[in-house]
Formats: C-alpha cells, structure tokens, sequence
C-alpha cells in the first residue's frame, strides 16, 4: 500500500490528529493441522459377502445371433446411375466380374424427358433476358446528380438574357457536375460532346454570316435552351435505363 513515503501525492489531503494502533494482532503461526482419519479395520465386516440369489458370472452365456461365413463374398448392388435402362433406376445383384469391360455404363435419370432438352447450352443466337425492376423517381433524381440538373435548367433560362454567362453556367455543369452521376457516365459525356459540337457550329456560323450584308440571325439563345434542357433529359433517362436494369454504379476517378 502507497504512503507518503512514496511521493506527495499519496499524502493525506488532511493530517491527521494521531495514529491508532491496530486492534488484533496478526499471527505468523501456520494453520492447524486437520483432524486425522479413523484407519480402516484389517478385517472385512461379518455381514459382507455374496448374495446366495444372484447368478455367478461364469454361468451367464453371451447370445450369439446370425453367424456369417467369413469366406463368402459380399453381394454387390450396382449403383442407380449404372444399372438398368436410361430412365429407371435399377439395382443389380451380379458381381463386378460378371461385367464385361468393353460394355458401356448404362446412365439412368430421374428427369422428365422435356426437362432434358433445357439442360443444353442455349444457341449461339440467343440473347440473354434481362431482368427489370420498378423504379422510383426520387432515386432516378438523386441517381441524376440534382446540382447538374439545377446548373442545365439556370443555363437554359439564362440564355433568353445572356448567352455568354448561359454557355459559362453550361460549361461549369458539364466540366464539373457531370462526372458524379451514378449511371452510364460513358453515354452522357457523348451526348455532352454531340451538343457541344452543334452548339460551336451555329455559333460559328451565327459570327459568319454577322459579318455579311445579310445578317441573318440563327435564335443562339433557342439552341443553348435546348441543348442545356436536353442534356438533363438525357441524363435523367440514362439513370432510369441503369436503375430500371440494375446496373452497377460507374466509378470515376
């Protein structure tokens, strides 16, 4: 036990008045010896002996059953897919010496005979079934990546006011927004890249043809709306293909 030899803080927080000395004192004499077992009588009590009614063991004889020759052979059973006719399933007594080994097994099922004809691999032109499930809308919005479809929808209502800032909104929501949508990533950025290039092209050619006497208009603002609002189409259809099939999110890097 600490004290206060020990260090400060094993000191009392109060001193104390005195010390008392304590009430028993502790012996350092071993414990008593236990008391000694009574020894056994040499001789056996008068009243011990064998009852006169009980059978004496030499007079009980084992029962012996069925006794099989050790020196005759086993009988053997063919197995049910060796024996018999295909399609039943036979049990045969003869021994394996009376097979001949040129003689092929005969194989029997238990299937249906229609059943059969599935077990084969399918056609070369077969195509896979694929399995759908339902789908709720909310997941194929959170699947869709709401920023990137708020930032399509502010670039498409921009564009009646500004097409700069509407092709600047459209190009943060593509560079930045578009790569943390869950499914088939691979497609929307080809449809991104589709748009993007019709949009470069009308908006060459709207500069072209500013620079004529003819200075034809070719409604930019209409084209950046459609192109905004039908890259959100698509991405919110291409979540629905994945969720609808059960595909597997897309990992980017």
């Amino acid at each position: 036990m600490a004290t206060w030899r020990d260090g400060p803080r094993y000191a009392p927080v109060e001193r104390p008045f005195g010390f008392a000395e304590p009430l028993p004192s502790v012996s350092l004499a071993g414990e008593p010896p236990a008391p000694s077992v009574a020894p056994a009588p040499e001789q056996p009590p008068v009243a011990y002996g064998l009852d006169a009614s009980a059978t004496p063991l030499d007079a009980i004889a084992p029962a012996v059953g069925e006794v099989r020759d050790p020196r005759q052979p086993f009988a053997n059973h063919g197995a049910a897919l060796t024996a018999g006719t295909p399609g039943m399933a036979t049990l045969s007594s003869s021994s394996p010496a009376d097979r001949q080994p040129t003689t092929p097994f005969a194989i029997a099922t238990s299937a249906h005979p229609q059943l059969q004809t599935t077990w084969a691999p399918p056609a070369a032109s077969a195509t896979p079934v694929r399995s759908t499930q339902p789908v709720a809308w909310r997941d194929v919005l959170n699947a869709a990546y709401p920023p990137l479809l708020i930032a399509l929808v502010l670039a498409g209502i921009i564009a009646s006011v500004s097409t700069l800032m509407a092709l600047l909104t459209y190009s943060v929501a593509a560079m930045f927004l578009m790569s943390r949508v869950r499914f088939r990533f691979t497609q929307l950025r080809t449809a991104n890249y589709i748009i993007v290039g019709v949009l470069v092209v009308i908006i060459i050619a709207s500069a072209v043809m500013n620079t004529t006497m003819y200075n034809i208009s070719l409604g930019l603002p209409w084209w950046i709306f459609l192109g905004s609002w039908g890259l959100g189409g698509i991405d919110l259809f291409l979540q629905y293909q994945g969720l609808r099939f059960g595909e597997r999110p897309d990992v980017h890097q």
